[in-house]
């Protein structure tokens, strides 16, 4: 709070993009900074959870005004026009220098200055600190950190799944030709699927059939979508209007009467009926109500 107000009134940024971790930790910011200090009542939300439409009036609202903070996660790291900013705040180190480059680049140059502050916090305020100036060092230095290789066993469950079904039987080592630079996952992959019962061997010697599971997803028809199932997002409704996604675990956690701090909304959960219908993706209509409270 006092770094905010002495940046407003000290220095005249009138402008700041404030970025943090998670979700969590941006709503417990706005719940504080939104209500007192130099930019109570100029302070906005952005982060994945709120609904696209949300996101674009807040990205609209922070562009526009001249006086604005806005508090949000990766979800404004890149690609989006929010104008210029004066300064920007980061609330504990990020965890890449990729990541630290991508945040303080939507700083305004003044100057052909970028303008940040780092922000470390709690009983690891000595070790961010560490990483911010570890950070700084390797970006003044062009030293980033090099891309990991993805490795995508699902994908290759997939396409080994599609060679299953059209030649019938499949071959370790038929499919190590076939992806050269998979030779050691297609041989854990091999392992696990007849272990869980998507492969079984053949009368033939290295030859594998579709297993059980194999079997009863392509009676079903389900034969890709050896994934496991995603978890609903539920919708969080305020005012009759959508303004969020909440995952379920969220949702599962609310009891009646408890008070909490979400999308930038001080919310009561007011009843919770016993039958929930997930079919609808309405978490406080069919799980859990809500109501403002001051």
């Amino acid at each position: 709070m006092s770094l905010l107000n002495d940046l407003y009134e000290t220095y005249a940024y009138r402008k700041i993009l404030l970025f943090a971790n998670s979700r969590g930790c941006c709503d417990r910011l706005f719940s504080l900074l939104s209500r007192q200090g130099a930019f109570q009542s100029v302070t906005d939300l952005h982060y994945s959870n709120l609904n696209a439409s949300t996101r674009r009036a807040v990205e609209y609202r922070f562009r526009r005004r001249e006086h604005a903070l806005c508090i949000a996660t990766s979800t404004l790291e890149l690609g989006i026009d929010i104008g210029d900013v004066d300064s920007v705040l980061l609330y504990e180190p990020p965890d890449s220098t990729s990541a630290f480059l991508q945040r303080i680049g939507r700083s305004n140059r003044r100057e052909g200055r970028t303008h940040f502050w780092g922000i470390s916090r709690g009983a690891d305020a000595q070790a961010q600190l560490l990483r911010f100036l570890g950070m700084l060092n390797m970006a003044r230095r062009g030293h980033i950190e090099t891309p990991q290789p993805k490795t995508l066993p699902s994908v290759l469950v997939q396409q080994m799944l599609s060679c299953l079904y059209e030649k019938k039987t499949i071959t370790q080592s038929a499919l190590c030709d076939l992806f050269p630079d998979q030779r050691d996952m297609i041989a854990t992959l091999f392992e696990a699927m007849a272990r869980q019962q998507w492969l079984r061997k053949d009368r033939v010697t290295g030859l594998f059939k579709g297993g059980r599971l194999y079997r009863d997803c392509f009676l079903e028809r389900r034969i890709w979508s050896n994934f496991p199932d995603m978890e609903e997002d539920y919708v969080l409704e305020y005012a009759g209007e959508a303004i969020a996604d909440l995952p379920k675990f969220i949702v599962r956690q609310l009891e009646l009467g408890d008070r909490v701090q979400l999308t930038g909304k001080r919310l009561r959960v007011s009843y919770c009926p016993t039958h929930r219908s997930n079919r609808n993706q309405r978490a406080f209509l069919a799980g859990c109500g809500v109501s403002g409270f001051l």
